[in-house]
């Protein structure tokens, strides 16, 4: 029980120091202070901050990508449904009628797009799970799931129950924050996408 409390505040020392010297070492000479400073006006404190910047980061480039293609959707959806009436040949019989719809081959492509509409909805809901996630494992995995591992551990009937509740601590409050910093440095460092 002492190695693992021993592990678990020396990997949050360390960790907390590899990332905020990796968040430093990026920003500008300018802003290095800043970021370095560990107090009220610093940028991160902690891993699991530093997780949610990045979350809200990849949330309001959904936000800006869902208002553009919501006005392209808006802009496909009306040609795809627009037609023209032209009458019937007998006017006394309205049971027949023709019309014209130039654009009706857009029709396809306006289900697709609202299928990714959609899908950026989706994952806006999903950023705000993991976003709730990260507060639970910052306020309660380390004042109270990790504490309940540990008494359980010291009951020999307990024992397993404890070893996975504290392996699910080390998973939510380690892993899970720098697998979202991971996914993000990925998805605008890494990959370049073209802007269309």
């Amino acid at each position: 029980t002492a190695f693992i409390i021993l592990f678990w505040i020396g990997s949050d020392a360390f960790l907390n120091g590899v990332s905020n010297g990796l968040l430093v070492s990026t920003l500008p000479p300018s802003l290095q202070g800043f970021a370095s400073s560990n107090n009220l006006g610093g940028l991160t404190s902690s891993h699991l901050n530093l997780a949610m910047a990045t979350l809200s980061l990849i949330e309001a480039k959904l936000k800006a990508q869902y208002i553009d293609l919501y006005l392209f959707e808006a802009l496909i959806g009306f040609l795809s449904t627009i037609s023209f009436p032209l009458g019937s040949p007998v006017p006394a019989v309205n049971v027949i009628s023709f019309s014209l719809a130039p654009f009706t081959g857009l029709t396809l492509l306006s289900n697709a797009h609202t299928v990714i509409v959609e899908s950026i909805g989706y994952l806006i809901s999903v950023l705000w799970a993991k976003e709730f996630i990260l507060i639970f494992a910052r306020d309660c995995i380390p004042l109270l799931l990790f504490p309940i591992g540990l008494v359980l551990r010291a009951f020999p009937f307990f024992r397993r129950t404890g070893s996975s509740v504290i392996a699910l601590c080390f998973a939510m409050y380690f892993v899970m924050p720098f697998a979202i910093i991971l996914s993000n440095y990925l998805i605008f460092d890494m990959f370049k996408p073209a802007d269309f």
